[in-house]
């Protein structure tokens, strides 16, 4: 097995999630690395976008004084939806698109659990 097969079967497992929707591993730059989209997503757009917001909330706690590497959940409300993204490690970003009522309370034990599996996976 591959690690891009690795890599699916992790957002395959966390797309099984209630709630979530979908999920894309990407580059802190938001180049996608394994999006898993329905096609009504544009996978592309989506990780680009969130690249931009993990980016721009790890500066702001830059600007408030907290260290490098101290980001831990960006999450973003809608009225019909949400993004929740984690970092996985300096270069690589987590995130899943949420239905709005999803339990963000165990999605988010869920995309820490895929985080460390795709740490692991990265590293082989």
């Amino acid at each position: 097995m591959s690690k891009q097969d690795d890599l699916r079967n992790v957002l395959e497992k966390l797309n099984s999630v209630g709630g979530v929707k979908a999920s894309a591993i990407l580059y802190a730059n938001g180049i996608p690395i394994m999006p898993l989209m329905p096609p009504n997503v544009d996978a592309n757009t989506f990780c680009a976008m969130v690249g931009s917001m993990v980016g721009a909330a790890e500066e702001a706690l830059k600007a408030l004084g907290s260290n490098e590497g101290d980001l831990q959940v960006v999450i973003t409300e809608a009225a019909t939806q949400m993004i929740m993204a984690v970092k996985v490690s300096k270069e690589v970003i987590l995130a899943s698109l949420l239905e709005r009522e999803a339990q963000t309370g165990l999605i988010l034990l869920e995309l820490n659990k895929a985080s460390k599996q795709i740490q692991t996976i990265l590293a082989a």
